[in-house]
């Protein structure tokens, strides 16, 4: 797979991040409030949930999100199928972290218990 669809992976990962947190930092603008309805048939009444407005910048952000999420998907997807030609799980585990997780190279070093050089280096050998 060629280093910059890889890169470009990676990026989108990292935006997709950016957007979620800009998104969960929002203090919630939709408004739920309940109502009654007679259910008919049984003759009860049940109680429905209505929404009220929502927010058009949140609804900005959960487009974009949808859509950062969509080309992830594809992005993963041809990844995956990159990943099974590579005979090493550890290189397998470390690219994946790095392009669909978008850790650092430190964070992969930390989590897998390997120094950060030998992530560069599986990283680097792999995509060339």
């Amino acid at each position: 797979m060629e280093r910059e669809r890889l890169n470009q992976l990676r990026h989108l990962v990292i935006e997709s991040k950016h957007i979620h947190d800009k998104l969960i930092s929002r203090t919630p603008a939709i408004r739920t409030y309940g109502d009654t309805t007679g259910d008919y048939r049984t003759g009860r009444k049940r109680i429905i949930i209505t929404r009220g407005d929502t927010d058009p910048v949140e609804d900005r952000y959960i487009r974009r999100m949808t859509e950062k999420k969509k080309l992830i998907d594809i992005e993963i997807y041809h990844m995956e199928e990159w990943l099974e030609s590579i005979e090493s799980s550890r290189s397998r585990n470390v690219l994946r972290l790095y392009f669909q997780e978008g850790l650092t190279q430190s964070e992969i070093g930390e989590r897998l218990s390997i120094d950060r050089s030998v992530v560069s280096r599986i990283i680097t050998e792999a995509v060339e």
